[in-house]
């Protein structure tokens, strides 16, 4: 609760304080409401990490005889890796001012960087971690691009349930939102100004985004070939590139092997679309320009197993996304010119990409101690302090603990966009 304080200002209250801060927190937040939430409840005192099961896959036989499907389940570890603070030191005599100036004079500027943080790290994780792309790099998109995109999304599987979103960066936003003028009433026109909502296009619900980070394209110089035939899992060796590059390519970027396309989920019948795949971590060539590179999806021409609880070998043949395996020498084309920034886009199921906030443990010691969840959002913030006697000043200390991972990247799509202007090998993350 509160009390008066001097000239009939409200006295603010700890309570009051973090309520407020939850408040500006929340309104940094677009792609946070868009993603999935459910494993908060998971944490406690498990640790920083836990494993997530993703979802299982068969494959159906033709005929009489039945024909039994092995138990592939397949984990994913998920992990609370991201933590933001920042620190408040103000005298008593502060506590009496309003709420309105308090706000401004302490609380936004920290809190809407740790918003904008949690915001910029979900969409780092689409855009680095998603395999499907579309757009023409070099071009900026349109709402034609987004309704290709759209359905490419169910040419591939993924659900047409209403939960589909595609949060654009700001230039793109803006250079749509003029070609939809018009077609929204002034009461959504409204809505998008203040929540960086911009209405629907085809079956997606596209909001704008100014944390949208970029991407810059790897060196990939030389003439990039498959080295060695029929690989699967999830690296790629390869030969031909420039030597002793640094920098051959980027975690983010994505190339395609001649020959290898895309299967629908269920069917296992080729789209005609050369896969994509997304290289996972920075990938240097050796003096003879040799490399191996992580990917995701992991290749998979049917044949691919893994070994289960037991030790046994387990197919994996229902987890089937490419048409063949690549052949020796198959070329590589890597997506985008070398050393390129460009504009992204970032389009997915709410499945795709998970955030966890998890409450952080409070000192017993502490004198001053507060959490506070949102329910709507799920973000969570917690709050200590201590008094110092000599100062007269309250010194507040504010948290935020999470992690984010796309679990399901085959529910996801990017878009290439037009040059950003700027060379940066990082995703502009604070």
């Amino acid at each position: 609760m509160s009390v008066q304080g001097e000239d009939g200002n409200v006295f603010l209250t700890d309570d009051i304080i973090i309520r407020e801060m939850m408040e500006i927190l929340k309104s940094s937040a677009v792609g946070v409401k868009r993603v999935h939430r459910d494993l908060e409840k998971r944490f406690g005192k498990v640790g920083d990490t836990i494993s997530v099961e993703k979802p299982f896959m068969t494959k159906t036989a033709e005929g009489r005889t039945l024909t039994k499907q092995p138990m592939a389940d397949q984990k994913v570890p998920f992990q609370i890796t991201r933590q933001r603070n920042f620190g408040l030191q103000f005298n008593q005599r502060d506590r009496t001012l309003s709420i309105q100036n308090f706000r401004e004079r302490y609380l936004n500027t920290g809190v809407m960087q740790i918003g904008n943080v949690i915001e910029q790290s979900v969409l780092a994780a689409a855009v680095q971690e998603a395999y499907f792309a579309a757009g023409t790099p070099g071009t900026e998109i349109d709402s034609d691009l987004v309704t290709d995109i759209d359905g490419y999304m169910t040419s591939v599987g993924i659900p047409e349930d209403g939960m589909r979103t595609g949060i654009l960066n700001v230039k793109d936003g803006k250079a749509i939102d003029k070609e939809m003028k018009g077609k929204y009433n002034g009461a959504m026109v409204k809505q998008a100004i203040e929540r960086g909502y911009m209405g629907p296009i085809s079956e997606m619900q596209i909001y704008r985004s100014a944390m949208m980070p970029v991407h810059t394209v790897g060196d990939h110089g030389g003439t990039p070939l498959v080295n060695g035939a029929s690989q699967t899992s999830s690296s790629l060796t390869i030969d031909g590139g420039t030597n002793s590059t640094t920098g051959f390519l980027k975690k983010g970027d994505r190339f395609t092997i001649a020959g290898v396309y895309e299967v629908h989920p269920q069917t296992k019948v080729s789209t005609a679309e050369l896969q994509k795949f997304v290289v996972t971590a920075d990938v240097d060539t050796n003096g003879s320009g040799q490399a191996t590179i992580p990917i995701s999806p992991a290749i998979n021409d049917g044949t691919l197993t893994t070994t289960n609880a037991a030790g046994e070998t387990v197919s994996l043949e229902a987890y089937q996304n490419v048409s063949a395996a690549p052949a020796d020498n198959a070329p590589i084309t890597v997506v985008g010119t070398a050393n390129t920034t460009y504009r992204m886009d970032a389009f997915f199921h709410k499945n795709a990409v998970t955030l966890a906030m998890v409450q952080k443990e409070l000192p017993e010691t502490a004198p001053v101690k507060a959490r506070i969840t949102d329910e709507e959002t799920g973000l969570s913030l917690s709050m200590t302090a201590q008094y110092d006697i000599n100062e007269d000043e309250q010194i507040y200390r504010v948290d935020a603990l999470w992690g984010v991972k796309m679990l399901q990247p085959e529910l996801a799509f990017v878009a290439y966009s037009a040059a950003h202007g700027i060379s940066n090998t990082e995703p502009l993350l604070l």
